[in-house]
């Protein structure tokens, strides 16, 4: 390989590592390990953040999976859980004093029913 062609495969690749685009600010926060009103101060201070994930639960010989869906905005709270392929659901929207839950069978409660 000619020096001109080394040189021009070095350079393309200085450029290629130069299109990467740098990862998201971290949010520095007090840590997993750190007691429980710390952590709370700090989520508490949060806006805006999401969640994305899957949750399982096992109770008296019964359980599910499901993935978990949950936006915090300033005025709203969105959470939505998914059964495995899409089968059964639930979803509770909260919009400032307004709470809405809805099933994947067509079940809808608001208000004071929502609340209970």
């Amino acid at each position: 390989m000619s020096r001109v062609a080394l040189g021009a495969v070095v350079v393309a690749l200085g450029l290629l590592a130069g299109c990467r685009t740098a990862p998201p600010a971290a949010i520095v926060g007090p840590g997993a390990d750190a007691p429980w009103p710390q952590q709370r101060a700090a989520l508490e201070k949060l806006e805006r953040y999401s969640l994305n994930g899957r949750v399982a639960v096992a109770a008296n010989g019964q359980g599910f999976s499901a993935s978990l869906r949950y936006q915090q905005l300033p005025r709203s709270s969105n959470l939505a859980l998914d059964g495995p392929l899409g089968i059964g659901g639930l979803r509770v929207v909260l919009e400032g004093e307004d709470l809405e839950i809805a099933t994947s069978r067509g079940e809808k409660l608001d208000g004071d029913a929502a609340r209970a």
